[in-house]
């Protein structure tokens, strides 16, 4: 009339597939008719090995299984109860790292990283460059100044490296950035369709902050015009440091700014 005893060698948490065994036995019995078990309250099944599959990623997630044999005189043992919980499995694969650079660039050279981990691993925690062999640098997005002329060779080395310290290979790829030509003239003008009197302090600087013009335009009741020619292929500020227009009453200490690269025999007007 004694039942058998059933055990069980699960432990208290696993990462990755977690494989359990059970063990029943029927000291001086009749012998094991049946084991059964169910995994998290579900449907009752036969046999001695279970297998509980990972989460693909993720916090750990607790399971539970019910278990019990029955011997052949038909005694059943009380269910047991075991609980444990299954992590995703370890991350052991480097992230990867490509990249959108060409092999030649003529002006600035903008080269974006784009880094991605495997499906299910831990995630990529940073993405590190390094420019001509230079100080290592984070981030994904790459900038590079053309030479004043001629052209320079540059390589980029770069991986990334995922949450479970993972990391990639150093990838590198070498390109060349021209300088840019620029031949011939632009032309920034002002334009202001006053109603009455109206007068206004104008200069034109280069992007190193020189004035390289600058102008004071007054008229009664007439369009008040200036136009600057400058070399093209550069960018340049127009600024508006004071107007007046009696008509409205206004009157400032500036009206903004413009501020543009032009191009060859281009012809740019501001406050039109």
């Amino acid at each position: 009339m004694t039942p058998p005893v059933t055990t069980t060698n699960a432990l208290a948490s696993y990462v990755g597939t977690a494989t359990v065994s059970l063990t029943a036995t029927d000291t001086g019995g009749t012998g094991i008719r049946t084991t059964f078990y169910r995994v998290d309250g579900g449907a009752v099944q036969q046999g001695l090995n279970i297998v509980v599959a990972p989460p693909v990623s993720g916090a750990p997630v607790s399971h539970s299984i019910g278990f019990w044999s029955v011997d052949n005189a038909g005694n059943t043992e009380g269910e047991n109860t075991v609980t444990f919980t299954v992590a995703p499995p370890a991350d052991t694969i480097a992230p990867t790292t490509t990249h959108n650079g060409t092999a030649s660039y003529t002006g600035q050279a903008t080269i974006t990283l784009t880094p991605s981990d495997n499906t299910g691993g831990s995630g990529v925690k940073a993405t590190y460059y390094r420019i001509d062999g230079g100080a290592q640098q984070t981030g994904t997005v790459i900038v590079i100044a053309p030479p004043a002329s001629g052209s320079a060779a540059h390589t980029i080395q770069f991986w990334s490296v995922d949450n479970a310290n993972n990391t990639e290979f150093t990838k590198s790829f070498t390109f060349t950035v021209n300088a840019i030509v620029v031949t011939g003239n632009a032309t920034i003008g002002f334009k202001w369709d006053a109603d009455d009197w109206a007068e206004a302090d104008l200069h034109v600087q280069n992007a190193a902050g020189q004035w390289i013009a600058s102008t004071h335009l007054e008229g009664y009741g007439s369009d008040l015009y200036w136009d600057v020619t400058v070399p093209a292929g550069q960018t340049y500020y127009l600024v508006c440091d004071y107007y007046y227009d009696d008509y409205y009453g206004d009157q400032g200490g500036g009206y903004g700014t413009w501020t543009g690269t032009l191009s060859t025999n281009q012809y740019y007007v501001w406050w039109y």
